[in-house]
């Protein structure tokens, strides 16, 4: 199943990308959600299989992720924590698609560098390490 997922980061002005938002198969949020990038690909995979299964919250790729990613079940509450805003300038990108595709279509540059982890983004996690974000991701599958 891994393979049917690619993720990615990448910078870029929040402003530019809304308007282009969503993109079918892709889950495009705000990369200071994102733990690490086990934490996002954690969360994409996770979304994948509730689709598949037919157990998903939502209806979308994309929102699933960020249902998994956050750790609720709430999509507001997903979207208020992970979701891209006007001033968000770096991107966590989970998609099905060709990266090549997503990013002829998205006003992003290529930066894995900005799904690492930091002490800031641990903090907006609600996490001490990138182990723990992996704990959040899975314990929301525990909670259906």
């Amino acid at each position: 199943m891994r393979s049917d997922v690619t993720i990615f980061g990448a910078t870029g002005r929040g402003s530019e990308v809304l308007p282009r938002l969503p993109l079918p198969d892709t889950c495009v949020c705000d990369a200071m959600a994102v733990a690490c990038p086990e934490h996002l690909l954690s969360a994409a995979l996770h979304a994948l299989r509730a689709l598949r299964r037919g157990k998903a919250i939502s209806r979308t790729f994309s929102t699933e992720v960020m249902l998994y990613l956050v750790g609720t079940r709430q999509i507001k509450v997903a979207m208020e924590r992970a979701g891209v805003k006007e001033g968000t300038k770096t991107f966590g990108i989970a998609t099905l698609l060709p990266v090549e595709d997503v990013l002829s279509t998205l006003p992003v540059t290529r930066n894995d560098s900005v799904l690492l982890w930091s002490d800031e983004k641990g903090k907006r996690v609600g996490v001490g390490q990138c182990e723990e974000a992996l704990e959040l991701v899975a314990s929301l599958e525990l909670r259906r």
